[in-house]
């Protein structure tokens, strides 16, 4: 797995790659943990190489976005693939975050937000 950050226009920009599963997830969620801990409270998730998400996958990314809400930060999706905007809409989880096409529509989303 790929995770990549970067700052951009006030927010977080994790870019996540490969697979998010079982073997990948305990280490991503460290690394989330870790971003919130440091005070990120504005954080844009790029799936635009995210071939894969399971359902633990699932729930890393549900964890970081009950951490932010806990600390009044937000979370946006971005970039994702089809299969993994498949997964995403079998399970309703388009309901659940905010999910936009690009980066810059989501660092756009969290500025309307502030």
């Amino acid at each position: 797995m790929i995770f990549t950050t970067r700052v951009e226009d006030g927010s977080c920009v994790v870019s996540l790659g490969g697979r998010l599963d079982t073997v990948t997830s305990p280490a991503c969620e460290e690394k989330f943990r870790d971003l919130v801990s440091a005070g990120h409270l504005a954080v844009v998730i790029d799936l635009a190489t995210l071939d894969y998400i399971s359902s633990i996958g699932l729930r890393v990314l549900l964890q970081v976005a009950r951490q932010l809400k806990e600390r009044n930060g937000k979370v946006c999706l971005a970039n994702a693939t089809h299969n993994v905007m498949s997964v995403f809409e079998m399970t309703n989880f388009t309901r659940i975050l905010l999910i936009k096409s690009s980066v810059d529509e989501a660092l756009e989303s969290m500025r309307e937000k502030e």
